[in-house]
């Protein structure tokens, strides 16, 4: 998907050519973001003057090879603003060092999209102590050193500490069901528990869903549609945390799993009718990381579908009622 505002990775484009965001360039891959009113690169005053017409993009290709024969390191990121106008600008930027430290101060370079003259370029940017920390940690939580293999490790470690939090949180909940079945009713915090526990975890992957069904559904001409991509985000969690109040404890359960695996399933589906950006073609051509993007949405589907059988088939035990035990009777001794 090539929304205003997405990110992923780019390769060659050619003049008139939609903007492409999951092919290969030089068996390297690149960040791409475009965007309109400063989501890509920032566009100076004269370029705000420039009539905004249609007009198609220039060619990257000899744009990337001018970059890297000035780079050593390679390109790291590419942005476009205003894709497709005469407003449009193009922004390469310099693989960084090796270092955490310096992230976010190498040297870009700027040209016009349509024509693709150089423009000027702002200086890097002073790496300041402030900004050092940010980046040291910032980088380190979001792994940008590593490689797949470590991101994946890290990846499956989250995946089990999330388990490992949402399993205590329901057997806290398990636990104490003895305790309402003597009482004949649910207590108000009880209730209240059993519907953030539903709302946090079945609710967190089905708002997850609303977020990339929001990312392709939003049109493009959207203002500040990155944000309403986030707000259909929380808007759709909120709603997961309304929903378990009002159904039973268990209806909601099944009902938010079975929602968020049929909207996990459809978005790979939806991509079917998207050229070059399905699964069958990302495989065809190797393009690992979008088919491992729909790979793991039917894999999230099936597991979320697979726990909302198991819950609907599942029955509680019922426990056995304890026999009364026969009342003492004394014998009289008799002498």
């Amino acid at each position: 998907m090539g929304g205003i505002g997405d990110e992923a990775p780019l390769g060659g484009i050619g003049r008139g050519e939609p903007v492409e965001c999951a092919v290969r360039r030089f068996g390297q891959r690149m960040n791409f973001t475009c965007g309109r009113g400063g989501r890509g690169a920032p566009v100076g005053e004269e370029r705000q003057a420039t009539p905004l017409v249609p007009a198609p993009l220039t060619d990257l290709a000899p744009l990337l090879e001018q970059a890297e024969r000035r780079w050593p390191r390679g390109v790291a990121s590419i942005s476009v603003s205003d894709p497709g106008t005469s407003r449009a600008v193009i922004e390469l930027r310099e693989r960084g060092g090796d270092s955490l430290i310096d992230r976010g101060a190498s040297e870009r370079q700027r040209f016009d999209g349509v024509t693709g003259e150089p423009l000027a370029s702002p200086p890097p940017p002073e790496t300041s102590g402030i900004s050092a920390t940010y980046n040291v940690f910032s980088s380190l939580h979001l792994l940008r050193f590593a490689g797949a293999p470590l991101r994946w490790f890290a990846f499956l470690s989250g995946l089990l500490g999330t388990a490992m939090i949402a399993t205590g949180l329901v057997l806290w909940v398990v636990k104490r069901l003895p305790e309402r079945q003597k009482l004949g009713r649910t207590p108000l915090g009880q209730r209240l528990v059993e519907a953030l526990n539903v709302g946090t975890i079945a609710g967190l992957p089905l708002a997850i869903a609303i977020y990339f069904w929001a990312n392709r559904l939003l049109p493009s001409a959207l203002a500040q549609r990155a944000d309403w991509e986030i707000r259909s985000f929380f808007i759709a969690w909120a709603l997961c945390l309304i929903h378990p109040l009002l159904r039973p404890h268990k209806r909601a359960w099944i009902e938010q799993l079975q929602l968020a695996a049929v909207l996990f399933a459809a978005l790979p589906v939806f991509g079917l009718g998207l050229p070059h950006s399905h699964l069958p073609a990302a495989l065809l051509r190797g393009d690992w990381l979008l088919a491992g993007m729909d790979l793991t949405l039917l894999a999230s589907a099936a597991l979320l579908g697979y726990a909302a059988w198991k819950l609907a088939r599942h029955q509680p035990a019922q426990r056995p009622q304890r026999q009364p035990r026969p009342a003492r009777t004394t014998e009289a001794s008799t002498t």
